[in-house]
């Protein structure tokens, strides 16, 4: 196992840019971690840092974004290593023809922490694209699990209640379909998210969890908050549910936001909003 520690500003590779300078590990790809399982069981672990925000200080973290990530497909099915991008995944879907995969378009981070979170869009989650994931426990056991062991829900898989520590590679299914027509899929699901969240600027994404009873969305801009800031963080008059970083926003900025909204909503609808992003 080729493993380097190498210290990096988090802050530029944060998707909000916010976060400390660090020392972190990291491997080539994630099916390295296999020679030795036991190394992940003490660390911080980190994806693409799309959905996490950092603290002001991080020791100890283990950096999963693959630099020779792992992707092949056969007979149905396509194994990716954990800290392959979701972007290099539907790349290679593209230029292979892998339908069943589009819901991921336009995701800034990785397979790990899409199926970490059970991700997805446009009414679809990676748990139902599953057909199982090796993955290694707090005591550095190498486990298997299918989605009949896990009960996964809406933006949560649970693998934590099961002891996962970390997830080394997943096989999901896949319907070979004609490569234009899959391109055409994909780019279509990045563009229309475009169109609806605010890109241009930094940010991790939905903050709130939604529900079959509501958008976190709308209930924000309801309560008047798109458009309000607390430094340099501002819920966006785009698409409410995202905080974004007009320029210097801190993690203080952005927790005293996650709480006004909180307590506008509640004091309002009675309604608590769970985060989706992940507050280390």
């Amino acid at each position: 196992m080729a493993i380097t520690r190498t210290e990096i500003n988090l802050k530029e590779f944060s998707h909000i840019k916010i976060g400390p300078e660090s020392w972190v590990w990291s491997v080539d790809n994630s099916l390295e971690i296999l020679d030795n399982p036991t190394f992940v069981v003490d660390k911080v672990i980190l994806g693409n840092c799309s959905k996490l925000l950092l603290p002001n200080k991080l020791e100890e973290a283990f950096l999963n974004v693959d630099h020779e990530p792992v992707i092949e497909h056969s007979e149905g099915l396509v194994h990716v290593s954990s800290g392959t991008r979701l972007s290099d995944l539907l790349q290679y879907a593209m230029e292979e023809g892998l339908g069943g995969l589009d819901f991921m378009a336009g995701i800034p981070g990785t397979l790990g922490g899409l199926v970490w979170m059970n991700g997805g869009a446009f009414g679809r989650h990676v748990w139902n694209q599953i057909y199982q994931i090796r993955a290694i426990t707090s005591t550095g056991e190498v486990i298997w699990l299918k989605p009949g062991d896990v009960d996964a829900e809406y933006r949560n898989s649970h693998l934590d209640k099961l002891g996962v520590k970390f997830v080394v590679d997943a096989f999901l299914y896949y319907k070979l379909q004609d490569k234009q027509d899959v391109r055409s899929q994909i780019l279509s699901n990045i563009e229309y998210r475009k169109r609806r969240h605010p890109v241009e600027y930094p940010s991790l994404g939905s903050t709130f969890k939604n529900s079959k009873e509501y958008k976190a969305w709308e209930l924000l801009t309801e309560v008047g908050l798109a458009g309000y800031r607390i430094g340099d963080a501002m819920f966006s008059t785009k698409h409410a549910n995202f905080i974004i970083n007009l320029g210097n926003a801190t993690r203080e900025d952005v927790l005293g936001l996650i709480k006004l909204g909180q307590a506008r909503v509640y004091n309002r609808f009675g309604i608590w909003l769970e985060p989706e992003i992940v507050i280390l």
